[in-house]
């Protein structure tokens, strides 16, 4: 599903043509995403965060590094104390759900970094995804919670706080 109009390659070459030497053209789309998803077998915690790797470089200190460093050890390690720093799940009574960080994957431009949680107790769930606000106070985090065939959505903005997402009843 990779329709573009026949004018958005040359354009962009034009572009980039005109652009002062040494100036690099970055995608202005200051956002993240992350999906959290109940398991149906397991009930356990399936959660994803979709980031763009340049914006990471500059939020780990990486400098300009290849995708390839995010596959490394050290890249990981990286990825994962930051997304630990930077998101967070309580339960419904304000206790931390641990999360364990399973793996990444390189999808383009985009990392998609998997962790998992214990299943859920209770009727909500806190959620915060600070990602990226030290970067940019335009960057904007939207967190889809999936559950009993509800999506919730929560969106956070450099400054806001946690929000807490009611969950579905059956």
């Amino acid at each position: 599903m990779k329709t573009r109009p026949l004018l958005l390659g040359p354009i962009m070459g034009l572009i980039a043509a005109l652009a002062p030497q040494g100036q690099v053209l970055a995608h202005r789309m200051n956002s993240a995403m992350s999906v959290i998803e109940t398991s149906p077998t397991s009930g356990r915690l399936n959660i994803t965060h979709s980031l763009f790797a340049h914006d990471l470089e500059g939020a780990l200190g990486a400098g300009s590094v290849s995708m390839t460093w995010f596959e490394t050890p050290q890249g990981q390690a990286a990825l994962q104390a930051y997304c630990e720093e930077r998101f967070d799940l309580q339960d419904h009574n304000g206790r931390a759900i641990p999360l364990s960080f399973v793996g990444l994957e390189l999808r383009g431009d985009l990392i998609n970094i998997y962790f998992e949680a214990p299943p859920l107790t209770g009727t909500s769930i806190q959620v915060a995804a600070r990602f990226l606000h030290e970067v940019s106070d335009s960057q904007i985090n939207q967190v889809n919670f999936r559950a009993q065939g509800t999506t919730l959505s929560a969106i956070f903005r450099a400054g806001g706080s946690s929000q807490r997402l009611q969950l579905p009843t059956r």
